[in-house]
């Protein structure tokens, strides 16, 4: 006769692999309190809890009653800044409150998302004593955002966090003068983070002395001042090994570069998504010397503009060293030269899709996007060669 077996006699192990195939408010939601040994396995497993599009009445069960029960040995949590209007009382003084310190005593990383630049401002406050929690990734950050946030960011949970991120759709940040002088924050040795100007830039260079890692999109430049002005009293980045720019620029990019450069003697990793009509941005005699000498990987996807007559194609290709592996596709439509590093390394980029009859099989540097803009897009056809790159 065979033996019959409750689903409360399996073995953790066949447990945790159904497991796998659920969400993790599914399993928190289901499985715990079935039994104590259960309860501890589930507990660790359950370390990176992420409760978006769960139906209304479990992510209110799980958040009022089985958060205050886990909520110790949980590592990452993820919180969206529409949830305030519609949960319930109890959740909301657990997650938008102070009261979440106490929740999430370990938290290691916080993921925001959703919320406006005035909502962030005052949810911060809420960030105290959290001795763990150095990583805050902050996504879909919009609307009517203060010059001062930036600095709040930097500062919350008592100066505690290392990795600030911002991803590609939130909106950029500005700074004011009297919010960067005669401050800093050692603390934060990594940021990616979306700019107004490329004079915030510059500030970040006075508030941020500990960078080892900086990723930044610049919005628009200023040419109302020197740059060598700009740049005159500003002290290196001597931590920093890493830095990503994406920057549009048609006056002058060469030179901003360079000052930037100048100011980061011991860079390792360095990669350009740019548009320019400078030549000497896309001529390795010109762009090579001003390269740290510490670099060790340089990949670039740069969109040079310029007239027909005046694109020498093969003069540029030959103007790089054998050991980099350079190509290029051209767009005789705007006159738009697509130069790049093979492979590129390039987590996220912004291509047009008038590029799109030139896509080919070749293009390798295409490997390592994750995060792909398509813009110029006038039908679906525009787009399938483009994605099929991938």
């Amino acid at each position: 006769m065979s033996s019959v077996y409750t689903f409360e006699m399996l073995p953790d192990e066949m447990i945790l692999k159904m497991c796998s195939y659920l969400r993790g408010s599914d399993v928190l939601y289901a499985f715990l309190n079935l039994r104590a040994r259960l309860n501890l396995t589930i507990t660790s497993y359950c370390r990176y809890v992420n409760l978006m599009a769960v139906p209304h009445h479990q992510f209110d069960y799980v958040v009022s009653q089985i958060l205050p029960l886990i909520g110790s040995s949980i590592r990452s949590f993820v919180i969206n800044g529409n949830w305030e209007i519609i949960i319930s009382q109890k959740a909301f003084t657990l997650l938008f409150t102070s009261f979440i310190s106490n929740i999430f005593p370990q938290i290691e990383k916080l993921t925001l998302k959703c919320f406006t630049g005035k909502r962030l401002f005052t949810f911060l406050d809420n960030l105290t004593d959290l001795s763990q929690l150095v990583e805050l990734d902050i996504r879909f950050l919009r609307e009517d955002v203060d010059d001062t946030l930036m600095r709040k960011i930097f500062a919350s949970n008592n100066r505690r966090l290392r990795l600030v991120s911002f991803d590609n759709d939130s909106i950029a940040l500005n700074l004011s003068e009297d919010n960067h002088k005669n401050i800093s924050f050692p603390n934060i040795q990594e940021l990616k983070i979306n700019l107004e100007s490329i004079q915030i830039l510059l500030c970040l260079f006075t508030l941020l002395p500990n960078l080892h890692r900086l990723h930044v999109c610049v919005e628009k430049s200023s040419h109302e001042e020197d740059g060598r002005k700009l740049f005159a009293d500003l002290s290196p980045l001597i931590y920093l090994t890493d830095f990503q720019l994406r920057f549009a620029d048609f006056v002058g990019m060469f030179d901003t570069i360079v000052n930037i450069l100048n100011q980061v003697p011991f860079l390792e990793t360095l990669t350009f998504d740019l548009w320019t009509n400078d030549e000497r941005l896309v001529n390795g005699s010109n762009l090579i010397p001003i390269l740290p000498s510490s670099l060790k990987q340089f990949h670039f996807l740069i969109r040079y503009y310029c007239s027909e007559s005046n694109c020498r194609i093969d003069h540029l290709l030959k103007s790089w060293p054998n050991h980099m592996r350079v190509s290029y596709s051209l767009n005789e439509d705007d006159s738009c030269l697509l130069f790049y590093t093979m492979p590129c390394c390039l987590r996220s980029t912004i291509i047009s899709a008038k590029i799109s009859k030139h896509v080919v099989s070749s293009w390798t540097y295409m490997e390592y996007v994750e995060d792909l803009q398509i813009s110029d897009v006038t039908c679906l056809n525009d787009i399938i060669p483009i994605n099929s790159s991938f």
